[in-house]
């Protein structure tokens, strides 16, 4: 009886009336099935907007985050310039916006974010109007009441107006991409839910008027029951088609809220902040088509193809669900509800589990296909997107430790890399008459330094003695040959940049916590109290996130200075009556290091000159720091090798990278032959101290917005971070007039000495190391594949 009354049901509500009068129900049934172009037209364009969202990569080559705000070109002899938006062309096939980003990678990768919050929204207004609409359509007044005062409150004031009112208020306009997508999922949803909640409810209504459900209630089934096992399946083709058509009425509200200049992804970029007063412009950083409305609105004349490709975008997906929803519905209509069933199977447990019973081994034949299929298609996805590996350059001909400036072991590893760009096809940078790898390297003086032979470091008292190792819990950072014990004092609490009396510190290891003080005030408080006292030891407690070398230490011949970890600090700090001693040999090491540079030519003859620097160090004196360099010349090859650039790649590996005194790379840049105008970034990895990392230290504060391309690389990585799901800690700086690293002098000359945008990157251990330097090199080359414009 439910069966039956179930069908009438459907028929009273879906049979089409005045068409095809000659013909039998059926045959009409047939015809409209046969004859749906709406639903064939609208599938393909769906199609279309679903190999944007999964294949963005694969249609275009360009990334929808880099600017280029100006470019240049020679014609007929003559250099001229072109500033953004550029017209449709073979560089820009659908044209550029103002800040010169590419408006076709622009609508592909801005599909998934588009049609992603659409379908948000949709989901959001279904989550609300659908329970409410059943509870209305019982008997209950409460949800009748609300669904019918939003509804008249939301007919008198239009959604778009209310959204505008919200959505324009500044705590909305100042959220990151994902706060932004959820306010607006959660307004839009609001202010769209009531009118879908009115359909239903009518609908509901109209249900729960026939026979067969007063036969349900007479039975005496639960309310719940009733809604799930008869109601929702009789209501399903409505909640299809309205889906679809719910889709299209939320893009159109995006389109016009993006004309209106409401959108996600909105970045405000400060412009002046002369007198104390902030002056500040609004730009669409997230690839979505509403903000490229929002933006080109005022572009219309000046440059339409800014407006007139992202409002087509708009118009065929719009057009594509409308389609899909209408097709839907003359498919279904006249369907029986018999054609559902297997819904009221799924919501009803007890139904669901005979079923899968029943036809178990089917379905496991089915399931077992499906995983197969998931499984090579995933493998294939995989697979093309091509592993970075680090190590996959040979290393046996390298030294296994003591690579440090002036050493036998770095004048090999010198020739080793000289050699290796020379097999790659990179140029010397440097100009020399003598052979032909000479024109790699830049030599220059270094001062001594001290490097530990041994060391034995006991702290403890009577027979309770901690023994300490180095690398892991001290090094050296100045150091001669002696042997010391004595007591720790602890300064942690004492003003040191403001001594009165320097009594407390003779005869004694003076303990100073870094996190008090900049690197600029610790040289100052060693050097006063070298000076003014006779301590028998300086022991620095490091940073969070610092690691500790055992490589060099500045040659020191009055007293030493060591850095602690923070367990060893605190071990020292618990027991204040033991004593510490130290016995330490060391040997002087003086000479010339050598810095090593080349560069390989970029394959567009029109920004060829343009280059990406990428500046590493090649010292290391364990083995760890070995496969740190593995992976340096492993991503020199990979961007060798595999990747076609546009614009060259300058590579400079610099001496004396564990030794701030020691650091090559200022004497690369007093001498440096490349014109510092035509680099367009440079990324500082010399703060890779870890093969595995928790976190990845990073800073894109030396390259601001008016270095459109270093600026796009910097926000670029840091969405590429966020997606791998890699933790991110910001290196600390200071500000003068520009952002400075102030525990790293080396850190700031390419932006302080030469005006070269700089992004610095590292890794942190952290307690959990989640991450190998496979995952930070596919990041690394990945992003600048992407930025490769």
């Amino acid at each position: 009886m439910s069966d039956g009354g179930s069908a009438s049901s459907f028929y009273y509500i879906c049979r089409p009336s005045g068409v095809y009068p000659d013909q039998s129900f059926e045959e009409k049934k047939s015809c409209m099935r046969r004859n749906n172009p709406s639903l064939i037209l609208g599938s393909l364009i769906i199609l279309c907007l679903l190999v944007l969202i999964l294949f963005p990569v694969s249609l275009t080559g360009k990334s929808p985050y880099t600017l280029q705000s100006m470019r240049s070109r020679i014609e007929q002899g003559v250099l001229e310039f072109e500033s953004a938006p550029y017209p449709p062309s073979s560089d820009f096939p659908l044209g550029s916006d103002e800040f010169g980003r590419d408006l076709w990678s622009h609508i592909v990768y801005g599909a998934r974010l588009t049609i992603l919050l659409s379908l948000l929204i949709v989901l959001g207004r279904f989550f609300i109007a659908l329970p409410m609409a059943l509870s209305a359509g019982f008997g209950h007044s409460l949800p009748r009441s609300i669904i019918k005062q939003f509804s008249l409150l939301f007919s008198a004031i239009p959604a778009l107006l209310i959204s505008i009112i919200i959505l324009k208020q500044d705590i909305f306009l100042s959220m990151d991409k994902v706060q932004s997508i959820l306010a607006f999922v959660l307004v839009l949803s609001l202010v769209g839910w009531a009118r879908l909640g009115n359909l239903m409810l009518e609908r509901t209504e109209d249900i729960m008027k026939q026979p067969f459900i007063r036969t349900e209630i007479a039975m005496g089934k639960r309310r719940l029951r009733i809604a799930v096992e008869n109601v929702i399946p009789h209501l399903l083709t409505e909640i299809i088609v309205l889906f679809f058509m719910e889709i299209s009425a939320a893009l159109s509200l995006l389109m016009q809220l993006g004309i209106f200049g409401v959108y996600v992804g909105n970045l405000r970029i400060i412009k002046s902040t002369d007198a104390g007063v902030i002056q500040a412009f609004n730009i669409s950083f997230e690839p979505e088509w509403a903000s490229m409305l929002g933006t080109a609105r005022n572009m219309i004349y000046y440059a339409p193809w800014m407006v007139i490709f992202p409002a087509l975008a708009f118009f065929f997906a719009v057009l594509g669900f409308n389609l899909l929803g209408e097709g839907f519905r003359s498919h279904l209509q006249g369907t029986e509800s018999g054609r559902f069933s297997f819904f009221r199977i799924l919501l009803n447990p007890s139904a669901f589990f005979a079923w899968l019973k029943e036809r178990g081994k089917t379905l496991g034949k089915t399931a077992i296909g499906a995983v197969l299929f998931l499984i090579l298609l995933i493998g294939f996805l995989f697979l093309s997107e091509g592993r970075f590996d680090a190590g996959r350059y040979d290393m046996s001909a390298f030294p296994m430790n003591e690579v440090i400036a002036g050493t036998p072991g770095a004048e090999t590893s010198a020739a080793l890399i000289a050699e290796e760009m020379k097999a790659l096809g990179l140029e010397p940078l440097f100009s020399s008459s003598q052979n032909e790898t000479d024109g790699y390297f830049l030599d220059y003086d270094i001062d001594p330094v001290s490097l530990p032979v041994s060391s034995e470091c006991i702290f403890g008292s009577g027979n309770e003695t901690l023994s300490l190792k180095i690398g892991s819990d001290y090094s050296f950072l100045a150091l001669g040959s002696y042997s010391r014990k004595g007591p720790v004092y602890d300064a942690s609490t004492d003003d040191l940049l403001n001594i009165k009396d320097f009594s407390s510190y003779d005869d004694v290891f003076v303990l100073i916590d870094k996190e008090y003080y900049s690197d600029e005030s610790i040289q100052y408080i060693t050097d006063q109290l070298g000076a003014h006292a006779s301590p028998l030891g300086i022991l620095l407690v490091n940073r969070y996130g610092e690691s500790l070398s055992n490589s060099i230490a500045r040659l020191e011949s009055r007293y030493f200075i060591m850095l602690l970890s923070g367990e060893t600090a605190a071990a020292v700090r618990q027991n204040p009556d033991f004593e510490l001693s130290v016995i330490a040999r060391a040997k002087n090491s003086e000479g010339s290091g050598r810095n090593i540079a080349g560069i390989k030519r970029g394959s567009d003859p029109d920004v060829a000159d343009e280059s990406v620097l990428i500046n590493m160090g090649y010292n290391y004196n364990d083995s760890e720091g070995r496969e740190i360099l593995q992976f340096y010349m492993s991503l020199m090859d990979s961007l060798c090798r595999e990747y076609e650039s546009r614009r060259s790649f300058i590579f400079i590996f610099s001496d004396g990278t564990l030794s701030e005194q020691q650091n090559g790379l200022p004497h690369i840049m007093k001498r440096f032959p490349y014109n510092s105008s035509d680099i367009k970034v440079s990324i500082d990895l010399n703060r890779i101290k870890h093969t595995e990392f928790e976190t990845l230290s990073f800073n894109g504060q030396q390259a601001p917005v008016t270095r459109y391309y270093a600026w796009s690389l910097s926000h670029l990585l840091e969405i590429n971070m966020k997606k791998a799901g890699i933790r991110t800690s910001e290196i600390p700086t200071v500000y003068r007039g520009e952002f400075y690293f102030p525990d790293s002098a080396a850190a700031n000359v390419m932006f302080w000495k030469k005006g070269i945008a700089n992004i610095v990157m590292g890794t942190v251990a952290g307690e959990r190391r989640k991450y190998e330097l496979d995952d930070f090199g596919s990041l690394l080359v990945e992003t600048i594949e992407m930025n490769n414009y």
